[in-house]
C-alpha cells in the first residue's frame, strides 16, 4: 500500500514539473517573440527615417545637378529616384489644393514659361477674357485683395482689384466666386500674373476660365529607399516671381499703375 501511494505521489510530482516546464517555456517563447517584434518595429522606423532623408537628399541633388537618380536605392546607405510632373495648367480650372491665410498670397501665372524658366509669349486669352476667382469656403462670402499684372506693348502694368476697389468680395453660396473678372483693361493688353490674397480668413483659392491655363511649374516626387523600406517626399515647385513684380506685390508699390 505504501509503495502504491509513493508511486502515485511521484507521478504527480513529475506531472507538476512537466506543467511548470511547459509554462516557463511558453512564457519564454512569448517574451522572445515580443522582443523580436519590437526590434523589427524599431528597425523599420529607423529605415523609414533614413528613406525619408534619402528622398529629401534626392530633391536637393536634382535642384543642384538636374540628375533624377541619387545614391544606391537598394543599399543600406540609401538612395532615391525622382520623377517630375507638370504643376497645374492644361485645365480650365486652376488650383494648388491648399489653404492659405491672410498673410499669404496665391500666384496664378497667365502666361507660359520657357524651358529655362523665363516668361514665354503665349498669353491666356479666351473669347471674353474674363475669369472667375473662387473660394473653397461655401459658408460665407470672402474678401480678396487682387493684383493683376499685364503687359501693354513693352510696358508692364498692374491693376489693384477692379481699378476702383482693391478688395473684391465673392458672391457667397454654392460657387462663392468673383465672377467675370476682366483680364483685358485695354484691347492690346496681355495677361501676365494674377495674385489673390484672402482678407482675414484661411481659404483655398481657385480660378476658372474658358480655356486651359498655362502650366505653373513642376511637381517633384522623390522616392527614397533604404534596403526594403521606401518613403516619398513631394514638393510643388512653382515658377519664380519676376523680381521687379515682387516689390509691388509685397510693398504696395507699383510697376505702372493703370487708371
Amino acid at each position: 500500500m505504501n509503495k502504491k501511494l509513493r508511486s502515485q505521489a511521484g507521478g504527480q510530482v513529475v506531472l507538476m514539473v512537466l506543467l511548470a516546464s511547459v509554462l516557463v517555456l511558453t512564457l519564454g517563447l512569448s517574451t522572445a517573440r515580443q522582443t523580436t517584434v519590437e526590434t523589427s518595429i524599431d528597425t523599420d522606423q529607423e529605415l523609414l527615417k533614413k528613406a525619408f532623408n534619402a528622398a529629401e537628399s534626392g530633391i536637393d541633388y536634382y535642384l543642384k545637378t538636374g540628375n533624377t537618380q541619387y545614391g544606391e536605392s537598394n543599399s543600406l546607405q540609401g538612395g532615391s529616384v525622382l520623377t517630375k510632373e507638370n504643376l497645374g495648367g492644361n485645365d480650365k480650372t486652376l488650383s494648388f489644393n491648399r489653404k492659405i491665410g491672410s498673410e499669404d498670397s496665391e500666384f496664378f501665372w497667365l502666361v507660359n514659361h520657357n524651358q529655362n524658366g523665363d516668361i514665354g509669349n503665349t498669353y491666356y486669352s479666351d473669347s471674353d477674357n474674363t475669369i472667375d476667382i473662387c473660394s473653397s469656403d461655401l459658408t460665407t462670402a470672402v474678401n480678396f485683395k487682387i493684383d493683376y499684372f499685364y503687359k501693354e506693348g513693352t510696358s508692364y502694368k498692374v491693376i489693384r482689384g477692379d481699378g476702383s476697389n482693391s478688395v473684391l468680395q465673392t458672391s457667397g453660396g454654392l460657387s462663392n466666386c468673383i465672377s467675370n473678372y476682366s483680364l483685358q483693361p485695354t484691347v492690346s493688353s496681355k495677361s501676365i500674373l494674377l495674385v489673390a490674397t484672402p482678407v482675414g480668413v484661411n481659404t483655398q483659392i481657385s480660378i476658372k476660365g474658358g480655356v486651359n491655363f498655362p502650366i505653373q511649374g513642376e511637381k517633384l516626387k522623390s522616392v527614397g529607399s533604404v534596403g526594403r523600406v521606401n518613403n516619398m517626399v513631394t514638393i510643388d515647385r512653382q515658377y519664380k516671381l519676376i523680381p521687379f513684380l515682387l516689390e509691388p506685390v509685397v510693398s504696395e508699390g507699383v510697376v505702372t499703375n493703370s487708371d
